[in-house]
């Protein structure tokens, strides 16, 4: 998987796909540098964020212009066929990476946007939160149903996940996650022929058929960063300010 690709080899969707690949698997491994990390999702998306912009300049020598960097928590992009007020128009996939589409054949289809969801993977963080059963029903699933439609599902073959291995065996995660997946009459997702690779990333693959959505036939690709040995930050619990009691001073009559 890491193996070097020759983008020029390769249809414009599939190189521009390979590059974020590319660049994000370089931004994940500085984070596996992190003499620690946060737990809560929202966190480890904005530490993803900040390192896929030094992955930009690091590997900027090898830019073919496809180099940008992603909008982050940011709403889905209207498509031409998406109703004023579709739901999906208020869905925000965790990044989206834009591409200007030469090979375009209209010019509905010369932008189009590559969708990357992050959910964290493990044992459930409380009795309500089980973090393998989130990954199928508000991560891959957003890929699937209309009313989520991450990207813009009109005229995009893939998309990808990321997923934060925080704690668990790895095989038991992806037996976990795929009886979760049969619950939502998703496909399983299928570990690579690479195996699983200890701190670092294991790649997986899905194959998905969305009936609600154009074209029906996705491919989801699934990088897992092994982050088990790396210490957390617990999040910061909200404090609620102390307010000030107002004294009224009262002036003395002489």
């Amino acid at each position: 998987m890491d193996g070097k690709i020759h983008l020029t080899s390769l249809p414009i969707w599939d190189r521009f796909e390979a590059r974020i690949l590319e660049i994000t698997r370089h931004a994940l491994r500085m984070m596996r540098n992190a003499a620690s990390l946060p737990e809560q999702e929202i966190d480890l998306n904005r530490e993803l964020c900040r390192n896929i912009r030094r992955a930009l300049w690091e590997l900027r020598d090898s830019d073919e212009g496809f180099d940008t960097l992603p909008h982050l928590d940011a709403c889905n992009q209207p498509d031409e066929d998406d109703e004023a007020r579709a739901s999906r128009l208020d869905k925000r996939p965790d990044f989206q990476w834009e591409l200007k589409d030469t090979q375009a054949r209209s010019y509905e289809e010369y932008t189009r946007l590559y969708a990357m969801e992050c959910k964290r993977l493990g044992s459930p963080s409380s009795p309500t939160w089980v973090l393998n059963r989130e990954y199928i029903s508000n991560g891959v699933c957003r890929f699937i149903k209309a009313e989520y439609g991450y990207g813009s599902p009109k005229s995009n073959p893939s998309y990808a996940m990321v997923g934060y291995v925080q704690n668990m065996d790895l095989n038991d995660i992806l037996t976990e996650v795929n009886g979760f997946a049969k619950t939502y009459s998703v496909p399983d997702i299928i570990l690579s022929k690479d195996g699983w690779i200890e701190k670092d990333i294991s790649h997986l693959d899905h194959q998905l058929d969305r009936p609600e959505i154009h074209p029906t036939l996705l491919a989801l690709r699934h990088l897992w960063l092994d982050i088990r040995d790396i210490p957390k930050i617990p999040a910061k619990k909200p404090t609620r300010k102390r307010r000030k009691k107002r004294t009224s001073t009262k002036k003395t009559v002489t």
